[in-house]
């Protein structure tokens, strides 16, 4: 258990007393994590699309079950061994939605190559 000093009581004593600065400093840190998310996306849809290129290229299906089904199984270790809150299933139910949301796009811009 972590022990409490002088500046975390000063801190939760200002959380506390304007509640709206601790709601505004937890919206900045989402506001990093959103640009820092979009940055990746925008990677990954880099690499998806020099995918769909080469599978262009090899005249192959842009669908890979197989390759969605390995990612999905690997989000699924990732987050069992980063999940902070123990609350693994519900926090899979969520992420796997949101890859299954990112493969059909990267399918979707693939296809437009």
């Amino acid at each position: 258990m972590k022990e409490i000093n002088s500046e975390d009581n000063i801190e939760i004593c200002n959380e506390i007393s304007n509640p709206n600065k601790g709601i505004s400093n937890l919206r900045d840190q989402l506001d990093v994590l959103d640009y820092q998310i979009v940055e990746l996306l925008c990677n990954r849809f880099d690499v998806t699309n020099q995918i769909g290129q080469l599978k262009r290229d090899l005249k192959m299906d842009v669908l890979d079950q197989k390759r969605e089904l390995e990612v999905l199984s690997r989000i699924e270790t990732i987050v069992k061994s980063i999940d902070k809150n123990k609350s693994y299933e519900n926090l899979m139910d969520s992420i796997s939605q949101i890859y299954k949301s990112i493969m059909l796009e990267s399918r979707i811009q693939q296809n437009k190559l």
